[in-house]
């Protein structure tokens, strides 16, 4: 059966600034600077003289316009152009509609505030909606096509790379957030200079306990996000009943926590959570049965608790970076077109396996709604990464997840796939993120292995074959927590995208053992066999007619078909897909 390779029609340009948008996130550090990379690569793209992004202030439901900003790099001067949604305006109807909007004069379009129009002599402009997983989180114009006017084409090039770009601000408010805590956090540690004294060459968790037990000279527990024990020195009480009284009693709030009785354990405590912004590092205990803290002790321990977080939130920041540059390197080893050498060394920066043959596993949680699943991972993908990381033992070092859309994704050897298929692992797994106090219940892993490809070219079509398996188990088997490519049978091409590639893939899943058993033998009397079987309702006699050969020559080929395709033909799902290969067969 032919088959034809699909061919990417995206416009030559988006893909240019696709990379370069990539290249800017992956290397550039000061998020100032990296903004103005993706804005100079965007503007590239459609011949735009200059561009800026507005970003969605909630407080006040106001677009702010984010520095750099037509060439305008002072944050101060930028940020006082504001725009209230309820006023209206070309940036507020294209926030609100998400749909993008050309303007080739907008000295006359009545949907411009005139003073943007001033302000930056615009003539012409192209504004696209900057939405990240189904929220809207700003806009971005380009103004001032160098040459004519800007088109249908320069629309849909800026919307292709609009969703980037939305993850390029995102990450500089990030950033940005991440370096005004820290300006934050070092004005404070100048009143503690003590516990800075003695932390000062510390380089990891336990040394910043180690200073706090020293300091305080009472017993120090750290406990991570998933409530596990991380550092502790001098603790003589059972740290995991701890945990389990904590989560109990404390209720997962907030802030500081003087004298906290635990009602199983009899300990007497004082808590302060880490926490960096929105996300949550930990649990800092010192024991206090023998007398509450006083307040310089207790400021003592909100600065220790701030020193972790520092510490956990950097390695959480790097992890942050690496996953962005991850995620735009994995875009490109998916993507139609790749040659040999370019996805040779994608798994070499991705750190993935060199020799094949591979299979992709997808990771996604079934949760209650996409708004659901796509917060959680936004919000808490790095502790859900590390507790699924943490019950692969011994495969964790040849097991990289990688965030990828709502989820996880990794490329793996075939050996490590079939582990990572058995149910006593996905059981596991499951087992850890019912642990995860951060994400909404029910929380349940969904687990597709994608096909087995030699070429790493195919990377790609494997990672389709993976996410039609996670489609499968909603739709076919909800109580299963893993689905094979291999074991869709007929729903691979009912939940597939009807490519004739699918459908050849299809056939060939289906009847190569039959065409492998008929070339070997030089005869071919198996896949007439069968064919003529299908015919005829699979009834002996009408076939062997058919045929012209003796009743006991089908009855034998009947056998031989049996042990070729692992099953009775005539019986169950097997018929319908020998049935339907068949069918395209014939079609092809």
């Amino acid at each position: 059966m032919s088959s034809t390779r699909p061919h990417d029609t995206r416009d030559p340009r988006a893909t240019d600034a696709l990379v370069a948008i990539g290249a800017a996130m992956a290397t550039r550090r000061d998020y100032a600077g990296m903004l103005g990379e993706v804005i100079e690569a965007a503007c590239a793209a459609i011949d735009a003289s200059g561009g800026g992004f507005m970003r969605h202030d909630s407080e006040r439901d106001e677009l702010v316009l984010q520095a750099p900003a037509f060439g305008v790099h002072a944050e101060q001067t930028v940020a006082l152009y504001r725009v209230p949604l309820a006023d209206g305006g070309n940036a507020a109807r294209v926030f609100l509609s998400r749909e993008p909007y050309v303007a080739n004069d907008a000295r006359s379009d009545p949907r411009f505030i005139q003073r943007f129009v001033r302000l930056f002599d615009t003539r012409n402009t192209l504004t696209v909606p900057l939405v990240l997983r189904d929220r809207p989180i700003g806009i971005f114009h380009a103004i001032n096509k160098r040459r004519g006017d800007f088109t249908a084409a320069d629309r849909e090039v800026l919307s292709t790379v609009a969703p980037l770009l939305a993850a390029c601000l995102q990450s500089a408010l990030m950033f940005r957030a991440f370096e005004n805590e820290r300006r934050d956090l070092e004005r404070s540690m100048q009143a503690h200079e003590r516990l800075l004294e003695a932390a000062v060459g510390a380089d990891d968790v336990e040394a910043v306990c180690a200073a706090l037990h020293a300091l305080l000279q009472r017993p120090v527990l750290l406990l991570d996000g998933l409530r596990q024990p991380l550092a502790s020195h001098g603790w003589t009480l059972d740290p995991h009943a701890i945990a389990r009284d904590l989560a109990d009693t404390a209720g997962g709030r907030d802030g500081i926590s003087r004298n906290l009785d635990l009602p199983v354990t009899g300990a007497r405590l004082a808590a302060v959570d880490i926490a960096l912004g929105l996300a949550r590092g930990g649990t800092l205990l010192v024991d206090t049965r023998e007398a509450a803290l006083d307040p310089i002790d207790t400021k003592a321990l909100e600065q220790a608790a701030t020193l972790v977080a520092v510490e956990i939130f950097k390695q959480r920041s790097i992890s942050a970076a690496e996953n962005r540059q991850a995620s735009a390197l994995l875009q490109a080893l998916f993507s139609a077109g790749l040659d040999q050498r370019g996805a040779g060394e994608l798994l070499v920066r991705l750190g993935l396996p060199l020799a094949g043959p591979w299979r992709v596993i997808v990771v996604e949680l079934g949760l209650p709604g996409a708004d659901a699943v796509d917060d959680a991972v936004h919000r808490h993908g790095t502790l859900v990464r590390e507790a699924l990381e943490r019950t692969l033992g011994a495969l964790r070092n040849r097991v990289r997840l990688l965030h990828w859309r709502a989820g996880f994704v990794a490329v793996v050897g075939t050996d490590v796939a079939e582990r990572l298929a058995e149910r006593g692992l996905a059981r596991r797994l499951q087992q850890a993120l019912d642990q995860l106090a951060v994400l909404p219940e029910p929380a349940r892993l969904r687990l597709g292995v994608g096909r087995l490809e030699h070429d790493p070219t195919a990377l790609g079509a494997a990672l389709r074959s993976a996410e039609q398996a996670v489609r499968a188990i909603e739709r076919i088997d909800a109580r299963t927590p893993v689905m094979r490519f291999e074991d869709l049978g007929v729903y691979r091409l009912l939940l597939g995208a009807n490519r004739a590639e699918e459908h050849a893939e299809y056939v060939d899943h289906v009847l190569a053992p039959v065409v492998a058993a008929d070339r070997a033998s030089g005869r071919g009397p198996l896949l007439d066999t069968l064919t003529a079987l299908v015919a005829h309702d699979f009834a002996l006699a009408p076939t062997a007619r058919a045929l012209g050969v003796h009743l006991n020559t089908v009855k034998y080929r009947q056998n031989q078909l049996r042990d070729l395709l692992g099953g009775d033909p005539a019986r169950g799902e097997l018929r319908t897909e020998v049935a339907l290969a068949l069918k395209i067969r014939r079609l092809g």
